[in-house]
């Protein structure tokens, strides 16, 4: 089963400071999900980041990260990918922080696991965009939000993980999609409707493992496929560990 927790790999968890996660949910939610794959797990928040040494405290948390895993929130703000008059959205300030910690992560060789906002936050870190969803869409519905399936892409780092080239019952809900792709960017897992559900990491440095995926893993607490993904993940991290 799982390695011992004494010398787990350590992942840093990017949440929203939202008032769900101040009565303990991260610990019933994705702390768990890296606890059961074998590795230890800490929590930060932007708000808790001053702009002022924003390089400097990003440093610190991968000086003592093996991994980073970014977490779902609001929609990534429009600025960062596109020419927008929009007023500041509350994810503004976050946004700095995570596309920081992103390309400190993948500058520094840890892995990265990005989940709904996460995965839509990692392609653009990368120079790509997201698009709105429309209004009808089943990816914005809560009653489709546990019937929904993701075909694989052959040999990509999920599948390979997974053992499988469709997952049946993911729980996904989100208004934006990754639409153009980064740099070194690949789609490789996709809805029945065609919408980009997974994405993977595959240049310059191949040996670097770094995923997101549009559904939310920590969602579901039995019977969950994608622990093997977070224990890739976890692993991925082990090797890259920090002494």
């Amino acid at each position: 089963m799982t390695r011992p927790i004494d010398g787990a790999p350590v992942i840093c968890i990017s949440l929203c400071e939202h008032w769900i996660y101040r009565f303990g949910a991260a610990w019933f939610t994705y702390r768990r999900l890296i606890r059961r794959a074998g590795g230890r797990a800490f929590t930060i928040q932007h708000s808790r980041v001053f702009h002022d040494r924003l390089d400097s405290e990003v440093q610190r948390i991968i000086g003592r990260s093996d991994g980073i895993l970014l977490g779902g929130g609001d929609d990534v703000h429009a600025r960062h990918y596109a020419l927008a008059s929009e007023t500041t959205l509350p994810e503004y300030d976050r946004d700095h922080f995570e596309l920081a910690l992103i390309r400190a992560a993948l500058d520094a060789g840890r892995p990265v696991l990005g989940v709904c906002r996460g995965c839509q936050l990692l392609n653009v870190a990368l120079g790509g965009s997201v698009r709105d969803l429309n209004r009808t869409s089943s990816h914005r519905n809560w009653k489709r939000l546990c019937n929904h399936s993701v075909v694989l892409r052959r040999n990509s780092r999920i599948g390979t993980a997974t053992g499988q080239a469709r997952l049946a019952n993911v729980r996904s809900m989100h208004r934006q999609v990754v639409d153009r792709l980064g740099d070194s960017v690949r789609v490789v897992g996709r809805a029945e409707d065609g919408i980009p559900e997974a994405i993977e990491v595959v240049a310059p440095n191949e040996s670097t493992w770094c995923v997101g995926v549009q559904w939310h893993p920590e969602l579901m607490p039995w019977g969950n496929p994608d622990e093997k993904l977070v224990r890739a993940f976890v692993n991925a991290s082990a090797e890259r560990r920090v002494d």
